[in-house]
Parts: structure tokens; sequence; C-alpha cells
């Protein structure tokens, strides 16, 4: 318990108070040290009133909002009941399941001080528009909720258009491209013609593999020299195997090609061979009993 005194709140809290909060919260959880556990790490919680913060329980129970959730993400408690119950209903009545619903709120809890009508809806209108299957949209609410607060709209149309310049299809990228401002996309694309990429290589990059838009531009330099520069690797061979710059340099790339080249293997051996396979089956490329990280 000691690190609720190192809050504030605490401090503005009266013992009655504090006791009301924790009585309901160890009731609920049916445990006092959850209980305290919930305090010490959401002590905004503390500004609820007994009937308040019972509202808010009463609320997520009522759309299967399980326990487990809110004791990982105890700040879910502070919701407004009322707004609260407005945006779980919307996205109830919209087809997501109370799982769906949990692993959303678990990403990004401002989703229950949204209204359904004037922030969650025009995302959903644009990516039905587009022809977005509904598994696609949970997909996408799961993994990145704050595109549907208000004003990502307009962002979320400008990523799209993105997508049509540059010839990659919005629904394989969008669960990453939307992780990232329209100038790191254009960013990425500027830095893959200054290594000699064409725009044609570029869309085919982000197109079999989005991850390298979460990538940084020092990260993916040291894969590209070491592969093209040391290992005499090929851009196209890059481009049919663009996953190879998202493995870890220092844990899977450099060990793996170095351990090959020590042991005489030729330098053209398919890197997908070389990195996508676990470890045990590398090691039995190489018949080492080296450890070689998976990561």
């Amino acid at each position: 318990m000691k690190d609720i005194f190192k809050s504030k709140l605490f401090l503005y809290t009266s013992s009655e108070e504090l006791q009301v909060v924790y009585r309901v919260l160890k009731d609920f959880f049916q445990s006092s040290e959850k209980a305290y556990k919930v305090i010490s790490e959401c002590p905004a919680v503390l500004q609820k009133t007994e009937k308040q913060l019972k509202e808010t329980l009463n609320v997520l129970l009522e759309f299967q909002i399980q326990p487990a959730s809110m004791e990982i993400n105890p700040k879910v408690l502070v919701s407004d009941a009322d707004k609260a119950r407005i945006s779980l209903r919307f996205l109830k009545d919209w087809g997501l399941s109370s799982a769906d619903m949990n692993k959303i709120i678990h990403r990004d809890l401002r989703i229950l001080s949204l209204s359904g009508d004037t922030s969650i809806q025009p995302a959903l209108t644009f990516l039905e528009s587009i022809g977005t299957s509904r598994d696609k949209i949970v997909e996408l609410m799961i993994l990145c909720p704050r595109i549907f607060h208000r004003g990502i709209g307009d962002r979320l149309i400008q990523k799209y258009d993105i997508c049509q310049k540059l010839g990659i299809n919005f629904h394989s990228a969008m669960r990453y491209i939307m992780l990232h401002r329209t100038e790191r996309v254009f960013s990425q694309v500027e830095f893959f013609r200054e290594q000699g990429f064409s725009d044609e290589d570029i869309v085919n990059l982000f197109e079999k593999e989005p991850r390298i838009l979460a990538k940084s531009k020092g990260d993916l330099k040291v894969k590209l020299q070491f592969f093209t520069q040391i290992h005499n690797r090929s851009i196209a061979e890059i481009i049919k195997f663009p996953a190879c710059l998202c493995y870890s340099f220092k844990n899977r790339i450099l060990p793996r090609l170095t351990i090959l080249k020590e042991r005489g293997f030729p330098d053209k051996m398919n890197l997908f061979y070389i990195l996508a396979v676990t470890d045990s089956a590398f090691r039995n490329i190489c018949q080492t009993s080296d450890r070689i990280s998976p990561h």
C-alpha cells in the first residue's frame, strides 16, 4: 500500500473516503490485495464516490468486461458510467463481442468516453464505404482503437489516399500505416529511394511487409548495408523476402549469417531459408549446438 502515499490524490482523500473505495473494490474483487493494487496503480479511483464507483463497475459487468481486465488496466474504473454505457452499447449493437470489447479497452480506455454517433460511426462508415469487411474492421479496432477518436476520421481518409497514391493495398497495410504519421510514411519512401529502390520496389516492400513502416531508418540502413555490401545480396532478393528487414540485426541476422560464413556455407543461400527457420532447424543447417536467439 506504500505506493498509494506517492499520489497527491491520497493527501486530499480522507480516511473514510479511502475506506469506502477500498471496501467496494475488496467486495468486488474478493481480495484485499487486489483492492490495494488497483488503488495504488490508479489513485484517481479515490475521486469516485461509492455510488459512482458501483455504477461504473455495474456497467462494465453488464457488458461482460472481465474483472481481470479491470485489474490489469484499473484506469477503466475512472470512466463515467453513463458515457461508458453509451459507448459499450454502441459497440455491442454494431456487432462486437464481449471478448473484442475487453481487448479494445485493454489498449485504449478513451473508447469508453467516445460518442458512437459523432466519433466512432464516421470512421466505421468510411471503412465500410471502401469495402472493408467486418472482420477487418474489428481487427483494426482492437489493434488501433485510437483511429476511432473524434477528428481522427480525416486522418484515416488521408492514410487511405496515401496508399492509393503509392499503390499499396490499404486493407493489407492499414493496421500498420495507421500507427504512423503521414510524414513518417513519406520519409520511409524517400529513404528507400535513396538506397536505390524504385517506386515499384518500395510499393512491393510495403505491400508484402507493412511492418517495415515501424522500423527506424537507422535500423533499416544497417541491415541493408549488411546484406548488400558485406554479403552481396541484391535488392531483388530483399524485395522477394522483405521480412528480412524486420528481424533483429543483433540477435538473428548478424549471428546467423556470421556462423554460416565462418563454416564455409555459400553466400547465396536463400535469405528466407536462413532467417525464417526455427532455432532447431537452423542448428541442423549449420550443425552447431550454439544458442541462436529466436528474436
